[in-house]
């Protein structure tokens, strides 16, 4: 099997390198797209329990793969259910939460060197002021 970059670096578990082949590709959505052995890279995360920056930025550059069935026949969704990932990654797969953080103009704010932590905290605050009226 033919691995590209992205997915190699995966399932190496080299997850610096990934982040370094997306920030540094100008057409990272259609590299998240790509299929290798029936995954897109957002599975392959998932499989080899990337961090979870990595599976954030991951969605951030195809959202859609959330729903896409994988090898098995698998979404990525019920990958990150099966392996317990935390509420931060399980909010971003809320249809609602996920509109809100994803379609937004910080879709790429990986690539500006800072972490998701503050992005997706700010994110999901804003949600929870929305929700609640404020």
């Amino acid at each position: 099997m033919v691995y590209n970059p992205l997915h190699r670096f995966l399932l190496e578990q080299r997850f610096d390198k990934a982040m370094c082949v997306l920030r540094n590709n100008s057409d990272r959505e259609e590299l998240a797209k790509i299929k290798v052995d029936g995954d897109l890279p957002l599975h392959t995360a998932l499989r080899v329990e990337a961090p979870d920056d990595m599976v954030i930025a991951l969605l951030e550059c195809y959202p859609e793969a959330a729903n896409i069935p994988g090898r098995d026949n698998l979404t990525a969704k019920w990958l990150a259910e099966e392996k317990k990932r935390s509420k931060s990654v399980m909010d971003l797969f809320r249809p609602s939460m996920a509109n809100e953080r994803l379609r937004t103009s910080e879709r790429f704010s990986f690539l500006d060197g800072q972490g998701f932590g503050s992005a997706v905290r700010t994110s999901l605050e804003k949600i929870l002021r929305k929700s609640m009226g404020r």
